[in-house]
This record gives C-alpha cells, structure tokens and sequence, in this order.
C-alpha cells in the first residue's frame, strides 16, 4: 500500500541526463541499495518520476507506524506550516486559527481536522478532572494536540502554533446549600506558560488536586490546615508533591470578605511537546 496518493505519471517528463532524476532507471533502483527506506521514499517526493520508479518498489509494503512517523517527521522539517498527527498518522495543516486550542463542543465544531472525532477518544489526553465533595467538573480537556501547536509557536514563529493565551479557561459555579451541605461558590481557572529552560509547557489549574492522590489523603492533609488556622496558627498554605506523577500542588487557606476561602492550586509540566511519549 502507497503511503501516498499517486502522482498523474502521464504529467511526468524526463529531466537532463545530468541531473539526479534524470538518471537511468538501472541507477536510480542502485542508489536506493545504499539508504534506508524511509530516506528513498522522501526521496520519491521530488518529482514525477522519481515517484514513478520508486513507487513500484514500495507500493506493494505495509508501513508500520513507526516507518510512517519517521518519514512525517523529514517531511516535517520542509512543511513547517504542517504538523504530525499523531491519531491518524498524517501531516496537518495549521491555518492559523486559534480553534485549535479550544476544547470540548466548541473544538468539536469548530476545528478543521478530519480527525476530530478521534480526537475526542484520543489517548494522548490529560483530562482536568476537579473533585471536592460529591460535585465532579470537567471543564477542560488539554490533549498532544494542544501541547504539539503551543511548543511550535514557541520553536518556530507566531505563526506555526497557537498562543499559551487561547488554553486559558476561567469558571464561576454557585451551588446552593444541599442537606448538610452550605451554599459553596467555586472559581476554577486554568492558565498556561512556556518556559524556555528547559523548553516545556507549564499548565497552572486552580480547584484542583491531583487525581492520584487518595481521597484520605486530601482529607487530612485539609482538615489539618482548617484545625490549624481555627487555632490562630500561621499554617495557611502547604505545599505537596504527587508521588506518582512529581505534580506539585498547594492547599491555602484565606479570608475573603469576612468568609473562608479554600484555593487548591495544581502545576503541570508537560514537557517540550516533541512526541507524546516525551516524559
């Protein structure tokens, strides 16, 4: 199977002997001997009927996936208004847009990508989960995608990738007082930054504590701050790291207009953005 579609071969036209497509057939097939796959079929990209002759030689293979993303990344670097997709194992155009770095229903209808709906299933996702009590939010959802465009505006220019701006997300939620439960009023917020050393994007998220951290675990960890600054301590803020994940986080207690007020504050560093599998 081609990895890609079949150029018009009646289009193509012999160069000058001197030039390397305008070799013998015999010498071309010869020189491919001496390179990987994945260089002579970038090779085969150069005109007509380079790809006519090398395409009989691997029209017939099965690219693994692996073979695919080493040639989309050479091509990569000659297309860097295009970008790997790492879902359906293509080359995308970014168009400039900042719907890329939306999410939920506006992304979903929004976004140009063909893949978008396998997008939504995408594995590479880091899902921002908020949980306190019995109420559970989803309001954003940050995937490679978001990350892959952040990280090429910052390597490449204004123009190759979105801005840190466009993940930025804010949420006001008032829940009414429910049985033994008081009226609570949430702000959830989330905002990006890239640093350059060494290159990573950083994702502050407040109304957060990481996932992986047991739900006993935050219970002491809060009840301990709330003991403690009802007995006039100055233990109003502490600072913990997830185990499992190195995520930092900080449980703070304040007041705010004469009522108290309890900001979780969560930090994500996902890393330089070059594949998903960057740690």
């Amino acid at each position: 199977m081609s990895l890609l579609p079949i150029f018009d071969q009646n289009a193509s036209q012999i160069p000058n002997m001197n030039t390397l497509p305008g070799l013998p057939v015999e010498l071309l097939l010869s020189i491919t001997d001496f390179l990987p796959i994945n260089d002579w079929i970038c090779l085969s990209l150069c005109n007509h009927r380079l790809f006519a002759i090398y395409n009989h030689r691997y029209k017939s293979m099965w690219p693994t996936r692996e073979m695919k993303l080493t040639i989309l990344r050479q091509l990569q670097q000659d297309l860097p208004r295009h970008f790997i997709c790492y879902q359906c194992y293509l080359l995308h155009l970014y168009d400039g847009s900042e719907s890329f770095g939306l999410s939920g229903p506006k992304f979903w209808e929004g976004c140009p990508l063909r893949c978008r709906r396998l997008i939504r299933k995408n594995f590479f996702e880091l899902e921002l989960l908020t949980e306190f009590g019995y109420w559970n939010y989803m309001p954003r959802r940050f995937s490679f995608l978001h990350l892959q465009l952040a990280m090429r505006r910052f390597y490449l220019g204004d123009e190759f990738g979105i801005t840190t701006e466009s993940l930025a997300y804010t949420q006001v939620r008032f829940h009414p007082s429910k049985g033994s439960w008081p009226g609570v009023t949430y702000l959830i917020s989330t905002d990006a930054r890239i640093r350059p050393e060494p290159p990573g994007l950083h994702i502050r998220m407040h109304m957060y504590i990481c996932k992986h951290v047991p739900g006993w675990q935050k219970e002491r960890q809060l009840d301990a701050m709330v003991k403690a600054f009802f007995q006039g301590k100055y233990f109003s803020r502490s600072k913990h790291t997830c185990k499992r994940c190195n995520t930092d986080y900080q449980i703070e207690l304040c007041v705010h207009f004469d009522q108290l007020a309890l900001v979780l504050t969560t930090w994500f560093n996902l890393g330089p953005g070059l594949t998903p599998d960057d740690p």
